[in-house]
């Protein structure tokens, strides 16, 4: 592993972060980072908001998907403004390529932007994209570990989604063990336990939404 040419590449990275961040707040841009592993139901989770929030805030999607345009796909069919960037394999998404991407919005018709995060936690934790949120999504069929397994990815979010809620009767997730971990361990980060498929916790989740957006009503 060639260490010195991770860490400058981090260096690059985090100066496109500033980038990005200089731009987004220039235009009352909130900017929330979606990080999670495979199949945790991110994109679930946005089509929910961009469903239950209809157009306030207005929100805008970054795509971080490899190969296929699936996800975009279901994005768009919610009325949203959504682009896509190619995720490399077993990585994560830069700055470099957020910044990139906000070429093709109109920054001062939105009020929320959302980047769906490539599913690898280990590779997406330690990067900055600029945004202005973090926020973790985990589904129960993950397992209960997961805050002992990624310590540096639960230090710094701010939200934690405990996802596919309705599965707790069909798998091994120990929801006390969890609850109990996360709030020794980062005991100032709120959680969402959620079930797109049930609609439970939808309404907290946009409210949070509308909160960090300056939407709230």
């Amino acid at each position: 592993m060639d260490t010195r040419a991770d860490d400058v590449r981090m260096e690059v990275n985090d100066d496109w972060a500033q980038r990005v961040r200089r731009r987004l707040s220039a235009a009352h841009v909130a900017c929330v980072n979606l990080l999670s592993g495979p199949g945790s139901g991110k994109t679930t989770l946005i089509e929910a908001a961009l469903r239950s929030l209809q157009g306030i805030p207005r929100i805008a999607v970054i795509e971080g998907e490899r190969h296929t345009a699936l996800d975009v796909a279901r994005i768009v069919t919610c009325g949203a403004r959504v682009i896509r960037v190619d995720a490399e394999p077993e990585r994560h998404l830069e700055a470099k390529q957020v910044d990139h991407a906000l070429e093709h919005f109109d920054l001062s018709s939105v009020d929320l932007l959302m980047v769906e995060n490539a599913g690898n936690l280990a590779y997406s934790a330690p990067v900055d994209l600029g945004e202005s949120y973090r926020v973790t999504v985990l589904s129960v069929s993950q397992g209960h570990e997961q805050t002992e397994k990624y310590p540096e990815l639960f230090r710094n979010t701010d939200l934690v989604i405990l996802n596919k809620i309705d599965l707790l009767p069909h798998v091994d997730f120990d929801l006390v063990h969890f609850n109990e971990t996360l709030n020794r361990l980062y005991p100032n980060v709120p959680t969402i336990q959620v079930s797109c498929r049930a609609g439970t916790g939808i309404r907290e989740w946009c409210g949070w939404l509308r909160t960090i957006s300056g939407t709230a009503i």
